[in-house]
């Protein structure tokens, strides 16, 4: 592997003014950017580790991986898979490393494969750990209980699919499965799941009908809660839920139009405290509370939210360079990276800004 640095970067500690909608302006320090001319870097960011960013550059039938340090501007290829097919587009922590599935050619069987990858956040290496040949190419993942948990599917002899769970070790082996639709239902089928304070949530739709509801599991996957959420849906225009968190008693469901909504449940019932068009959340592999952070895609404009007090900040940040909006955000440990790219289609580049939470 090659280790290099890149000339065409430049490393600055800067400061930035954070003006909120309710408060004083606050001061932030120690922050660094990176800026490339030529958009074919950072096209993808999969992960932020200290000052380190984990991204992939796709190629015509294949993927590269890199880390790029915004502290030391050192750049070094971590993986390669010849014959990438797409991004499953779920990863997760477990015991300070990051694992996610992509769907791999198999140019032997003709087909295509889900293989799960493992980088060790340390030592920054990448390995395939597992594979399946199962149909669902977007396999969500979650860490609940010191495993992996992925939603999978399968195909009957009849052609209908239908969910379960496989619940993996550290090294990727399957250590048991988990029929959801015996859980579920026999009318129901599982589209999307989230783990929180000791508690499995689904987000659940019958095999006929427009309903759709958000359920609550415990350890023992005895159903604690059952709510209708067609509405919301309907409301803030999210035909499918392919992301989805939970943080207590409030949750986060987008679709794959990044079209979104934060809502709160209590008494039975959920309501919507926010909703927005391409609004991005900063996923919180390490459940650092109590913040929660969004970020509107095209603007410079952060959402800070408090899950204690239901509490949502508006802070929108200065980043000294005019005709350009953030692309997407991705949180560390304690600390926020900012993609942001021009909002016409040139090769003026992008910026990349790591910053403390604000």
């Amino acid at each position: 592997m090659k280790r290099y640095s890149s000339k065409t970067f430049l490393v600055l500690a800067l400061s930035i003014l954070l003006c909120t909608a309710c408060s004083s302006s606050k001061q932030v320090t120690e922050m660094y950017t990176a800026t490339m001319g030529g958009k074919q870097m950072f096209e993808s960011l999969l992960f932020v580790h200290g000052t380190k960013v984990i991204y992939t550059f796709v190629g015509a039938a294949d993927c590269t991986y890199y880390v790029y340090d915004l502290a030391t501007s050192e750049r070094e290829e971590i993986g390669y898979i010849p014959y990438f097919a797409m991004h499953a587009g779920h990863q997760t922590v477990l015991n300070n490393a990051l694992y996610f599935y992509e769907g791999v050619d198999d140019v032997e069987n003709l087909g295509t494969k889900n293989v799960l990858y493992r980088i060790d956040l340390d030592r920054m290496k990448m390995e395939a750990i597992s594979e399946n040949e199962y149909p669902r190419r977007i396999i969500p993942l979650i860490t609940w209980k010191n495993e992996i948990w992925a939603l999978e599917t399968e195909e009957s002899a009849s052609g209908k699919r239908f969910a379960f769970i496989e619940v993996l070790d550290s090294g990727g082996k399957v250590k048991r499965r988990i029929d959801m639709e015996e859980i579920a239902g026999e009318d129901r089928t599982i589209r999307s799941f989230a783990e929180d304070g000791g508690y499995l949530y689904t987000i659940e739709q019958p095999t006929v009908g427009p309903y759709i509801y958000w359920c609550q599991y415990d350890e023992d996957m005895q159903r604690l809660q059952d709510i209708e959420i067609s509405a919301l849906m309907e409301e803030y225009n999210i035909t499918n839920g392919s992301t989805f968190y939970v943080f207590g008693n409030y949750f986060w469901l987008a679709n794959s139009s990044i079209d979104t909504m934060l809502c709160k449940v209590e008494n039975g019932k959920a309501e919507a405290l926010m909703g927005k068009p391409r609004m991005e959340y900063a996923v919180n592999y390490y459940n650092t509370k109590p913040y929660e952070y969004f970020g509107q895609k095209g603007t410079d404009i952060v959402y800070k939210f408090n899950t204690e007090t239901g509490e949502i900040e508006t802070l929108e940040i200065d980043f000294h360079t005019e005709k350009m909006g953030i692309q997407s955000i991705l949180r560390g440990r304690d600390a926020l990276l900012v993609k942001r790219d021009h909002w016409l289609i040139t090769e003026e580049g992008l910026n990349l800004y790591l910053f403390p939470n604000p």
